[in-house]
């Protein structure tokens, strides 16, 4: 048997924990939508940074000039090999993140070869440096 007068006794905190619960509840689901977000800016950012390197050398690669120096076309061609061979999708790989590094470090020694400028691609949580 359920007394009236308990139930009006515990009503302040039951009150209080169905609050919480349903507080924790919209918490979670507005972390989850703010870090779904995050995620999508940061592949959007690390897809069009490798883009843009890919881009700059097959330029370079497929410019046959005199005066290109074949350290830097086989350079060119490493990273370009190097971006063919990047997988996207396995993220989560421990080795997602040091082939990022092998591209940007060898698109640094490209820079200094060729003389230009570095792409503007910063190294945070959400972007990569250069």
């Amino acid at each position: 048997m359920d007394d009236p007068f308990e139930a009006i006794s515990n009503l302040s905190s039951d009150s209080y924990k169905n609050g919480f619960n349903e507080g924790v509840l919209n918490g979670k689901k507005i972390a989850l939508t703010q870090g779904f977000k995050i995620g999508v800016q940061t592949s959007f950012k690390i897809a069009k940074d490798i883009g843009n390197i890919h881009a700059t050398c097959s330029l370079y690669k497929n410019q046959k000039t005199d005066h290109s120096n074949d350290k830097v076309a086989k350079l060119a061609l490493q990273i370009c090999d190097l971006i063919d061979c990047f997988d996207c999708a396995d993220c989560q790989n421990d080795s997602f993140e040091s082939n990022i590094n092998l591209i940007k470090d060898k698109f640094k020694q490209f820079c200094s070869l060729t003389n230009t400028r570095n792409l503007s691609l910063k190294n945070s949580a959400n972007h990569l440096t250069f």
